[in-house]
């Protein structure tokens, strides 16, 4: 058999695509050159990581500020990218408010909610709407190795309001 026969033949295999998908997971693994930071830093990260917005500049600052005791210590900007990946950093987004409300107060008060609403009659009932211009919002994306809870925002703000009036003729109304 021909070498280019063969070599047709391993193209349209199933055998080529396996062969390379081990070459691509093949990756040379480094060793990290200064254990000692990068174990005391992920340790800050993971501390932290639950109350402060992460970004790189800070991981790279206190990474400066651990007292690490090394002559050639230096940060360059592969840096960051590379200590995220070692510790499965990545960008992720804060998901709503859920860690800052008070669970037993809202159990509590809904309740007492519902049957104050039900001593009004309809037509005394408002539908109340609005509508925010956030101007000093936070970011909702930080640096984390897990799924994040957002905190709550900072709501300087413009408002503005609709009001819809119930009137027993026409049903809602503006």
């Amino acid at each position: 058999m021909d070498r280019s026969t063969i070599s047709k033949v391993l193209k349209r295999s199933k055998l080529t695509d396996f062969v390379l998908s081990v070459q691509k997971d093949k990756t040379r693994h480094k060793a990290v050159k200064f254990p000692d930071l990068d174990r005391q830093l992920n340790e800050w990260f993971i501390q932290f990581e639950d109350t402060v917005i992460m970004f790189d500049t800070l991981i790279i600052e206190k990474a400066k500020n651990l007292n690490i005791k090394e002559s050639n210590l230096a940060f360059s900007d592969d840096w960051p990218p590379s200590f995220k990946t070692r510790h499965g950093i990545k960008q992720r987004k804060l998901c709503g408010e859920s860690s800052s409300i008070n669970m037993d107060l809202y159990n509590t008060s809904l309740p007492l909610l519902q049957q104050k609403i039900k001593e009004y009659s309809l037509a005394d009932i408002f539908n109340f709407d609005e509508t925010f211009l956030f101007y000093r919002m936070r970011p909702d994306k930080t640096l984390a190795s897990k799924t994040m809870k957002g905190q709550k925002k900072i709501k300087k703000r413009l408002q503005y309001v609709c009001v819809a009036i119930v009137t027993a003729a026409r049903g809602w109304s503006l």
